[in-house]
């Protein structure tokens, strides 16, 4: 954007107060006009400055390149830190079923927290909502309260290392696969199941080369506002009494 500096000059000398000299010269008297007088080195310096402040910005510098991933060791956001992507679950220290161990409130903090020492099932149903929404209304307008949550979604569960178990399992190499998996979470810290099976009626897999346990649940959604626990005490059939048979996991672990 460019303006006529002689445009600038002539409205600069015509303005009252501190503009150009307006006095009438002797010598035109007779001309019946005044004549503009020609601006001090100050005004003119003060033009040319509005000039350049007028003129349009050059294109501004590239952006400076991201920086570098923090080095092994330092603070990193949690997935960050490991190379797969994928944060590790935390296991509870001494909290058996075997042993009781996990029933006592007292010996983790954890273990208060999500009532291990209740067994029941989460008392919430299917399609419960998993946030408050006492602030929400219909109209968008005057929505107070509209947001989404975090929420934790099992696909599948796997038994690794199936040749090991297959080899020592009776019958033909079937494995029978009994006890549970469910999942706590402080909406309801009860056990919301995603497997749960009776060892008189067991989970088997017949064939090695698809290992994929069929799951039984979630009863609801599980919520991960906050860290959520999964609780598991799973066994395999080897004999004909429950001492025969074989621990696959027990114990508990926090997810986040």
């Amino acid at each position: 954007m460019q303006l006529n500096r002689k445009a600038l000059n002539l409205f600069d000398s015509m303005e009252g107060g501190g503009g150009g000299d307006c006095r009438r010269p002797d010598s035109d008297v007779h001309d019946g006009m005044a004549l503009a007088s020609r601006p001090s080195s100050s005004k003119r310096k003060a033009t040319e400055d509005l000039e350049e402040d007028l003129q349009p910005e050059e294109e501004s510098s590239p952006s400076p390149p991201p920086a570098p991933a923090p080095a092994k060791g330092s603070a990193c956001l949690p997935a960050a830190c490991h190379e797969d992507g994928v944060i590790p679950a935390f296991v509870i220290p001494d909290s058996k079923h075997r042993d009781g161990s996990i029933y006592r409130t007292d010996a983790h903090y954890w273990h208060g927290l999500y009532h291990l020492d209740d067994t029941s099932e989460t008392r919430l149903e299917p399609m419960t909502p998993l946030y408050s929404e006492q602030d929400c209304k219909p109209c968008v307008a005057d929505c107070q309260w509209h947001i989404g949550g975090s929420m934790m979604q099992i696909f599948s569960l796997k038994l690794a290392e199936i040749s090991n178990f297959a080899t020592r399992a009776p019958g033909a190499g079937a494995i029978q696969l009994y006890g549970f998996m469910a999942v706590r979470d402080l909406l309801d810290p009860l056990r919301n199941y995603v497997f749960n099976r009776t060892r008189d009626n067991p989970f088997t897999i017949g064939d090695v080369s698809y290992p994929f346990i069929q799951m039984t649940g979630p009863k609801r959604g599980i919520a991960m506002n906050a860290r959520m626990m999964i609780e598991y005490d799973m066994r395999i059939k080897m004999g004909e009494s429950e001492q025969d048979d074989l621990v696959l996991v027990d114990g508990a672990a926090t997810f986040s």
